[in-house]
C-alpha cells in the first residue's frame, strides 16, 4: 500500500495524532491488524481491531508478563473471534474496553491507543501520543 491510497497522501503508521494507520476497509470485520508507530523516536507497535464499522486498539504488550501477544503476525482474536487473545498465556481482553475477562492478569487490561475513523480510514486519535507511554 502506498501514501496515494490515501485521500491525504499521508503515510501509514507513522505515530502522530492524526496519522493514517490504514482504511477500515484493510481490516475485516471482526479481524485484527498490526501497526508499528514511532513514539517519541522509539517504535511501538500496536493492533487494532474491527467490529463492523467500530475499531478498538491497543498497545501489543500483555499486562501478565510485559510480553507481545500474538505469537503470528495480524493475529490477535481467540479462534471464535469474540476475544483478545494472549497467546503466551492464554488471557483473554474483552475488545471493546481491553480489560482482562479470563487468564493470568484478572483486574489488568490492555494500553488503549485511541483511533477515529474519517471518510473510512483509521487515524491516530486525539491523546495517542500520551496514552502510549514510551
Amino acid at each position: 500500500m502506498t501514501a496515494k491510497d490515501y485521500a491525504d497522501g499521508a503515510k501509514p503508521g507513522a505515530g502522530a495524532v492524526g496519522d493514517v494507520l490504514c482504511r477500515l476497509a484493510d481490516i475485516p470485520d471482526r479481524d485484527s491488524r498490526a501497526f508499528t508507530v514511532a513514539l517519541n523516536g522509539k517504535a511501538r507497535e500496536i493492533f487494532a481491531v474491527r467490529l463492523a464499522d467500530e475499531v478498538f486498539a491497543y498497545v501489543n504488550v500483555c499486562p501478565h508478563r510485559q510480553m507481545p501477544l500474538n505469537w503470528k503476525p495480524d493475529v490477535f482474536l481467540a479462534y471464535d473471534k469474540s476475544r483478545i487473545l494472549c497467546t503466551m498465556h492464554a488471557a483473554t481482553f474483552d475488545i471493546r474496553q481491553g480489560h482482562c475477562v479470563g487468564g493470568p492478569c484478572p483486574g489488568q487490561s490492555l494500553e488503549s491507543v485511541p483511533v477515529v475513523i474519517e471518510d473510512g480510514v483509521v487515524r491516530l486519535g486525539a491523546c495517542a501520543d500520551w496514552a502510549m507511554k514510551p
